[in-house]
């Protein structure tokens, strides 16, 4: 469907294997937009049933949700499915696996799901431990793989399960309605960590409320569970998972977002707290991302839930916080531990403070815009700013991967008076190298610098 559609796709209808939703601003542009996806898929050969087309409707029923112009939710035929749940007491590992299935998949409507389901979560745990004879049977066809429980395996039910399923299905049977996000204004994310597992909200002011655009949550891992005996660690991974992984797709873009955390050290972890490895790696994760941290009391930092339904007037909002981190300061950061992120691979930055490197380049440097202007990535990305253009989120995303590792850079490149493209990185200005001169940076650094090893070359590249 989606090669049937072709650029069309994400313009005016969104496939999702044979399901097609075709969106519009204004009647008469809708009429035009259906007109075309009808006649593209004719083309394609592709028939539709009359009984599940629904046409010129302010809202539709889509992949289990309502979706309108202003917001989406659950649909309400899986609501009675869900509800129905409290009199099914499952009896195997089986049964729990698939109400599971059923409630998780929801979880984005249930802030804190994973904390909530622990225990239901903490049961099929249970049952691997405590099944020792399914994997000293030989020949059985039950027989358990790779860790995981037979689904005929029984389990222990108890009232403690029961509320907790209540609780759950109680969230869902009045769910949350959810924003779509406005890529031109600021997002607000609200992170929080217990031994239990990991929390957080992507907040967006719209029309002077504070409206919930997504929840998500997970539970930690063996390794994780050991971080609440370092101070402020646990809260830093849950910073680290919701900006970098699960909120990523809306904050990659993102001009600049703010943090709230009730962990007022969080605060300072990323411009003086002295951190290991793992700190440090989290560091130049987050590196690709502009935002501010700011501390809020745990009494006005608990119940998202709470938040989520509450208009909010963002001046009180901020009133709360205290002053934000400085961004030099957090760059100056990154930059001093010297991070290398993997699968983070930009066009080479060259410092000019390094002498004997700055002469090999000055003696290239007449070939440099040339250069630059040969590189097809980096010639773009000139035009870019010299014509002041900047890209939304839709438009980066037709973009090669090299440009648009260089237009997160935005902010700090520069066209300097002689053509060629520069990262402004503090007092230091580094000239964004083409493709075909690494090597013989690399082979000049290497060289002239006393032969040094393969990482410190990378390091002064």
């Amino acid at each position: 469907m989606e090669q049937c559609l072709g650029e069309l796709h994400d313009e005016i209808a969104i496939p999702y294997l044979d399901d097609v939703i075709v969106f519009s601003r204004t009647f008469d542009e809708h009429v035009e937009h259906l007109r075309t996806v009808l006649r593209r898929l004719r083309e394609h050969g592709v028939k539709l049933k009359q009984r599940k087309c629904k046409l010129f409707k302010r809202e539709v029923t889509f992949l289990g949700r309502v979706v309108s112009k202003d917001d989406y939710r659950m649909d309400p035929e899986n609501i009675n499915a869900v509800a129905s749940l409290k009199n099914n007491t499952p009896h195997t590992i089986g049964d729990l696996r698939k109400m599971l299935g059923l409630l998780s998949y929801y979880r984005r409507y249930v802030p804190n799901f994973a904390r909530k389901a622990k225990p239901l979560y903490d049961l099929v745990t249970q049952a691997a431990t405590t099944d020792p004879c399914h994997d000293q049977e030989k020949g059985n066809k039950n027989t358990r793989k790779k860790g995981q429980v037979p689904s005929s395996v029984k389990i222990a039910w108890t009232e403690i399960h029961q509320t907790v399923l209540e609780k759950l299905i109680d969230h869902l049977i009045t769910p949350s309605v959810m924003a779509y996000p406005d890529y031109q204004k600021p997002y607000i994310v609200h992170t929080d960590a217990s031994k239990d597992g990991l929390g957080a909200v992507l907040y967006q002011e719209q029309e002077e409320t504070m409206r919930v655009i997504a929840y998500a949550s997970r539970s930690l891992t063996n390794a994780e569970k050991n971080y609440h005996l370092h101070a402020g660690k646990l809260e830093f991974l849950a910073l680290n998972w919701a900006i970098t992984d699960h909120f990523r797709d809306y904050l990659y873009y993102a001009p600049e977002f703010t943090v709230y955390t009730d962990n007022n050290s969080l605060t300072y972890v990323l411009t003086s707290a002295r951190l290991n490895a793992t700190g440090l790696r989290w560091i130049g994760e987050l590196a690709a991302f502009k935002f501010n941290i700011r501390y809020r009391p745990g009494k006005l930092n608990g119940d998202a839930d709470a938040l989520s339904r509450m208009p909010m007037n963002i001046d009180d909002y901020m009133k709360t916080c205290s002053e934000e981190v400085n961004r030099d300061a957090f760059q100056a950061t990154v930059c001093g531990a010297k991070v290398q992120v993997e699968q983070f691979q930009t066009p080479l930055l060259f410092p000019p403070e390094i002498t004997r490197a700055d002469v090999s380049l000055n003696q290239a440097s007449i070939n440099l815009k040339t250069a630059q202007n040969d590189d097809a990535d980096i010639d773009r990305v000139i035009t870019l700013k010299i014509a002041n253009t900047y890209l939304s989120p839709h438009e980066r995303k037709q973009e090669s991967h090299t440009v648009q590792q260089l237009l997160r850079e935005w902010n700090k490149l520069k066209v300097g008076t002689d053509g060629v493209l520069y990262r402004l990185a503090g007092t230091v200005r580094q000239v964004v190298l083409p493709g075909r001169l690494r090597q013989q940076v690399y082979k000049e650094l290497h060289e002239e610098m006393g032969h040094l090893g393969s990482e410190r070359v990378i390091d002064l590249a």
